[in-house]
């Protein structure tokens, strides 16, 4: 069995695979992110992960999650990140679990479980009221793009505008 991958090796990795991701160039983010899934694997199947290991965890969920969805959204792949995040939500200190928590909704979603997504997205939210953190965060501009190119195609598909709420 080969030695777990350096924390500095694997945030190294997931920062070049989230920017191809998020780029759309998902060929190059899964030959980024592909060869971390097994060392997921072996750190999951540990009876249990320390503490100082909480980092490696999340940042491989997070390369599973980046393999899984360029490969089609595989299930195998993304039930494994789903199981690390949940792992890492247990291990993390309060204000550290946001993100992975919102990365573990977006995979259920992905694995076609909106009931469960929904309930980790309303987790999320119910968590950020009590920590008194407004909801007037930015939003990433390629989301933005990505709206607006769904809006118009729809539009040149024929779709009607919606009526307005007042």
């Amino acid at each position: 069995m080969s030695a777990p991958p350096t924390l500095q090796a694997v945030e190294s990795a997931a920062a070049c695979a989230w920017t191809d991701f998020l780029s759309n160039r998902v060929h190059l983010a899964a030959v980024r992110a592909s060869p971390f899934v097994d060392g997921l694997r072996r750190l999951l199947a540990a009876e249990s992960v320390a503490t100082d290991t909480a980092e490696l965890l999340v940042t491989l969920a997070d390369l599973a999650y980046i393999a899984g969805a360029c490969d089609g959204d595989n299930p195998r792949t993304l039930e494994l990140a789903v199981a690390a995040y949940d792992r890492y939500i247990r291990l993390a200190p309060g204000p550290a679990r946001a993100n992975p928590m919102r990365m573990r909704a977006e995979a259920l979603l992905r694995l076609r479980r909106p009931t469960d997504a929904f309930a980790a997205f309303t987790a999320l939210h119910a968590r950020r009221l009590a920590q008194g953190i407004a909801e007037d965060d930015e939003v990433a501009p390629f989301r933005l793009i990505h709206d607006a190119e769904a809006l118009e195609a729809a539009a040149a598909a024929g779709a009607e505008a919606a009526p307005r709420l007042r």
